[in-house]
């Protein structure tokens, strides 16, 4: 009993020196050159923290630029900003994420989001526009760039009058910027209310320093950029006394234009489109030269365009009419784009659009092309309606012409003079 306990205690002096041994034993170097290129991340006792390795994952720059290779970790902030933001950005009910497939997709791509109900939503993204909105509020009031705005109006299917108000900006750095301050609804389309909403925005928003207002052509926009002009001047911010401050819609006229050339082509332009539906209504129907061919092989195609006692079918004339028109509206299609950019400065560009389509209607009313003759004729009236002088257009857009670098004054002189002659463009 006595050599049994003997080796006993024997054994456990061995074991606490080979314990002992084994705390004091220097750490292993890293052989690889690999873990240079890691960082050992410690505690506040400078012990080495285990069991922290994070997930690598391709990251997009914020400019858009490439991606780059980075260090992931779950932040559960971040996700619901960005869920809003997609709630946000892809215009989806406050309630998306309470359907079944996506809360059964979410556990599976990332269990630890903790999906936010519809009401958490609403007050994020409240919280989220009341952020932004005085942000945009603090840039606009230590700028001392003066903005540009536009409004329109319209009403909903419920009935509900809106008015949108929408402001143009350059920023220090010289970029332009868009930004839509209100979107709210409106008494009426009165141009009393319509000046009265305008100013109260702008006095919530403290702007004092405005340079323009572009509206449509609408009679109540010309009354309330009236009375508008009035209370502006009290500000004693305006430029020119604010004779300038209200800016016809170039776009709004060009459209006024094509609609009264469509109402001179309207018996072909609607032979054509009923035709074309009537074609699109199968899945066999799909080539334009098969029309040719329905007279004889379908006999509904002759009843189904019938429009009382009218025969409704286009005839060659009518494709040929067609076609001609089409050409036309492309030049407005492309003048149109061109002058609605909202990523680019467009005041400098309106002399010059304006007589492009000045001479393009001359010379579909003077020239050979009689078919063309009635419609460059009737385009010419309201083209004169609208900008008979320069008079009546807004001298912001001659300066901007003159300080264009590519233009200057020789160049809006030239234009003016081919578009209103010798003795008013002079």
């Amino acid at each position: 009993m006595e050599d049994e306990h003997d080796y006993q205690e024997e054994l456990e002096t061995r074991t606490e020196i080979v314990a002992s041994n084994l705390r004091k034993r220097k750490a292993m170097e890293s052989r690889s050159y690999v873990w240079e290129h890691y960082e050992k991340i410690k505690d506040a006792n400078g012990v080495i923290v285990k069991g922290r390795q994070t997930k690598l994952a391709f990251q997009t720059n914020k400019d858009g630029g490439n991606t780059t290779l980075g260090s992931w970790i779950f932040d559960k902030d971040l996700a619901r900003e960005k869920y809003i933001k997609m709630i946000i950005v892809d215009e989806l009910p406050f309630r998306f994420g309470e359907g079944l497939g996506f809360k059964k997709f979410m556990a599976t791509v990332q269990p630890m989001f903790q999906i936010p109900s519809r009401w958490t939503v609403a007050r994020n993204f409240y919280g989220m526009y009341s952020l932004r909105r005085n942000e945009l509020k603090k840039s606009l009031l230590e700028s001392t760039q003066r903005l540009c705005r536009t409004t329109d109006t319209w009403t909903s299917n419920q009935r509900i009058n809106y008015m949108c108000l929408t402001a143009y900006f350059i920023d220090k750095d010289w970029k332009l910027h868009e930004r839509i301050l209100n979107f709210c609804p409106i008494v009426s389309h009165k141009g009393k209310a319509i000046s009265m909403a305008i100013e109260e925005y702008l006095v919530e928003w403290e702007i004092t320093r405005v340079l323009s207002i572009t509206v449509d052509n609408a009679s109540s926009n010309d009354v309330a950029l009236i009375k508008l002009k009035e209370r502006i001047d009290n500000w004693d911010t305006s430029v020119l006394n604010g004779e300038n401050l209200h800016l016809r819609c170039v776009a709004h006229i060009l459209n006024l234009f094509v609609k009264d050339g469509l109402g001179l082509f309207d018996g072909s332009i609607s032979k054509v489109r009923n035709a074309v539906k009537y074609v699109r209504q199968s899945p066999a129907r799909e080539y334009e030269r098969a029309f040719s061919r329905y007279d004889t092989q379908d006999p509904r195609y002759k009843k189904h365009l019938k429009v009382g006692n009218v025969d409704g079918r286009p005839t060659c004339e009518d494709w040929v009419t067609v076609r001609k028109f089409a050409s036309f509206l492309r030049i407005f299609y492309d003048l149109t784009l061109k002058i609605s950019g909202t990523s680019y400065v467009t005041s400098n560009i309106f002399l010059h659009e304006i007589y492009v389509v000045h001479s393009t209607l001359n010379d579909w009313t003077y020239g050979a092309n009689v078919e063309m003759h009635a419609i460059g004729k009737e385009m010419l009236e309201k083209f004169e309606k609208y900008w008979e002088s320069p008079a009546k257009m807004n001298n912001l857009l001659f300066i901007t012409v003159v300080l264009d670098p590519r233009h200057k004054l020789q160049f809006m002189v030239y234009m003016l003079r081919h578009i209103y002659g010798e003795d008013v463009g002079g």
